[in-house]
């Protein structure tokens, strides 16, 4: 399955083609590990200070689509476009982590309580 990745920016957010790549190619590596599971990624970057500059306004929201589940939402504030997304990606995955963890996860495994000898 190929993971399909959506990059939109706020009026605020200054977003030239070589950073959205870089940007994309970013998510994409550290996500790759759940690319058989998710169907597309958006992420959405925008200015929360608007026009006020302060040390952490631009907020990254990221959110996964993991195929047969309900969508999966993070966000990271950063100083920059990128440094919000790599936050924001990594949140990401730890979420991933866990929600898709839990599904690999079966009843009747093998238990403490098991025959051994």
């Amino acid at each position: 399955m190929f993971m399909q990745i959506q990059i939109n920016s706020g009026d605020n957010v200054t977003l030239d083609a070589s950073t959205a790549l870089h940007i994309e190619e970013q998510i994409r590596g550290i996500l790759a590990r759940f690319e058989d599971s998710l169907t597309r990624i958006e992420i959405h970057l925008s200015d929360d200070s608007a026009a006020r500059s302060t040390d952490s306004d631009i907020r990254c929201a990221i959110e996964a689509r993991p195929a047969g589940l309900d969508p999966l939402g993070v966000t990271h504030l950063a100083g920059d476009p990128l440094e919000a997304a790599l936050g924001a990606g990594r949140k990401m995955a730890r979420q991933l982590d866990s929600v898709l963890g839990r599904r690999s996860e079966t009843k009747g495994g093998d238990s403490i309580r098991g025959g051994g000898a």
